[in-house]
């Protein structure tokens, strides 16, 4: 388990599988090659020492960069995504234990 602060400086526990923690402690190996020290953000930008990635910005990079090769590219932002997930992972779940 690990806390991230969430909104208004509220802490929010968050549940971590063992592939999340192993993906985390490959990124943190990594870490000193890219990131300054000071900075105490674990998705943090190459070189910048008081930041963290943004992931809006990130997915709006990504979608703009390929965004001539999809149908829709305006309704693919944080917000839709974040819905998304949640129902693709219920959906999931209860396919998982067959419930009904």
């Amino acid at each position: 388990m690990a806390r991230i602060r969430g909104k208004k400086d509220r802490f929010v526990s968050v549940l971590l599988t063992k592939d999340m923690t192993h993906g985390i402690d490959t990124l943190l190996s990594a870490r000193e090659t890219y990131v300054p020290q000071a900075n105490p953000y674990l998705f943090a930008p190459v070189g910048n020492e008081n930041n963290y990635i943004h992931g809006w910005t990130a997915l709006k990079t990504v979608v703009t960069a390929v965004g001539s090769s999809l149908k829709n590219a305006a309704a693919i932002n944080s917000t839709k995504l974040r819905k998304y997930v949640a129902t693709v992972s219920q959906v999931r779940n209860r396919m998982r234990w067959n419930l009904s």
